[in-house]
């Protein structure tokens, strides 16, 4: 979901394939469908990648210090429930 978030572009990256196979399980076949045997719906591909053609030039990921993160976890240890699962380091 944050590749989607972060991403993508919903005009220019996206496509919306129609007649795609699907079985007799699945819940969004239409009940109208499914009685004639027409097996199939619509998928949708989103493209969440980095842009190739400036790939070297898009914004890289961000990411916390680890040791700050530690810094943080210590100064919350036991005041912040989650942070008590973390990974010690």
């Amino acid at each position: 979901m944050w590749a989607v978030a972060t991403r993508w572009d919903p005009r220019t990256a996206t496509d919306i394939i129609d007649g795609v196979w699907t079985g007799y399980i699945d819940p969004m076949l239409l009940p109208e469908r499914r009685a004639k045997g027409d097996l199939t719906n619509s998928r949708i591909i989103i493209y969440a990648v980095r842009p190739y053609a400036w790939k070297d030039a898009f914004p890289k990921v961000n990411a916390v210090d680890p040791g700050y993160a530690a810094e943080v976890a210590r100064k919350w240890a036991g005041k912040l429930k989650f942070l008590d699962d973390l990974p010690k380091s």
